[in-house]
């Protein structure tokens, strides 16, 4: 095998993150761990929700997936971004500055709820129940999304709906909108051995960076992912307590001190050792392991910043795609020597 070649047995989640069309940084990812790894388990919010549809949508062909951000691209960000009026969009909640068709067109374009509902891994797509005050899942394991598959399409919408941009969605007599952040602590609670956490920009990049102007809801969106970070950072600090081997594409102080408990670290491996050699255990042999648990946290090197706004320019996706994936094959080699 390759130096730089390296593989993940066992059971993975894929967690992709939002942050505007940013979200298109997690190509590079997508397309090194698909071959690498077997993957039971998405999780998608915000633009990352509709990433990770639109791959499930098309068979987890990554060239296809790409193939259509470029398509996006090529578009403009007033294909997305459809303004009202001068005043907003007005709805139960308050002005949003625009309306949501643009999205909605691509996901009733390039977004297959039947292949969702078909695969055999579990895909939730995260919200924010506004009427209620909490976030939400959306499974396409759930029984009611089961019996109604176009409540994920309305849930993926809301998952992109980010507050002040774009307005809520109802769905059911409730609304909804964008959910900021994945949880990391579902894929520990389906006992997830490598949880791959795919970012669109980096964990200690605060929100007094790529500030280019004064604009209120670039500095909305800026603090926005403030709240992301702090909840990534709590979750993966809880992950590296319980015995995760945390990697980090671009590494940060967040983690030195915590440390992992000896006591969870044994419990996981008579946990795991139980689990390889039962021999009714449903999960193919491949999916059998002993071995240290993983989280592994990707984050571009050089994002695009204005896909962090309404304000990106033909070719920003195509080049946040391409950075990416240069990128990606630089941290492949790093994580060859790690694991």
């Amino acid at each position: 095998m390759p130096e730089n070649e390296v593989s993940f047995p066992g059971r993975s989640s894929l967690n992709v993150y939002g942050g505007g069309l940013a979200a298109v940084h997690s190509m590079g990812a997508i397309k090194f761990l698909f071959p690498r790894s077997k993957i039971n388990f998405i999780e998608g919010v915000s633009a990352g929700a509709l990433v990770t549809s639109i791959l499930i949508s098309n068979d987890f062909n990554i060239e296809k997936l790409i193939e259509i951000w470029l398509t996006i691209d090529n578009l403009g960000a007033k294909s997305i971004f459809k303004t009202k009026n001068l005043g907003g969009v007005r709805h139960v909640f308050g002005p949003a500055w625009y309306d949501n068709n643009g999205i909605k067109e691509i996901i009733d374009k390039y977004i297959n709820v039947e292949k969702i509902m078909a695969w055999d891994g579990e895909f939730i797509v995260i919200v924010n129940n506004i009427t209620r005050g909490k976030k939400m899942p959306f499974s396409n394991k759930d029984e009611s999304v089961q019996k109604n598959p176009e409540l994920m399409k309305s849930a993926i919408l809301a998952s992109t709906s980010m507050g002040g941009l774009l307005p809520p969605v109802l769905i059911e007599g409730e609304w909804y909108r964008d959910g900021l952040s994945c949880s990391l602590v579902a894929s520990i609670d389906r006992d997830i051995d490598n949880i791959f956490v795919v970012l669109s920009h980096k964990l200690n990049e605060g929100a007094e960076e790529h500030q280019e102007n004064d604009f209120w809801g670039h500095q909305f969106i800026h603090t926005l992912r403030e709240a992301v970070r702090d909840s990534v950072i709590k979750d993966l600090k809880y992950a590296k307590r319980i015995g995760y081997k945390l990697i980090e594409q671009n590494p940060t102080d967040f983690f030195d001190d915590v440390e992992a408990s000896k006591q969870t670290q044994l419990k996981n491996l008579v946990k795991d050792t139980v689990n390889a050699l039962n021999p009714l255990n449903p999960e193919s042999i491949d999916e059998r392991i002993i071995a240290q648990r993983k989280a592994i946290v990707f984050t571009p090197e050089n994002p695009v910043s204005t896909l962090k706004t309404d304000e990106f320019r033909k070719g920003d996706i195509k080049m946040a795609i391409e950075r990416s994936i240069k990128e990606i094959e630089v941290f492949a080699e790093k994580l060859a020597k790690q694991l």
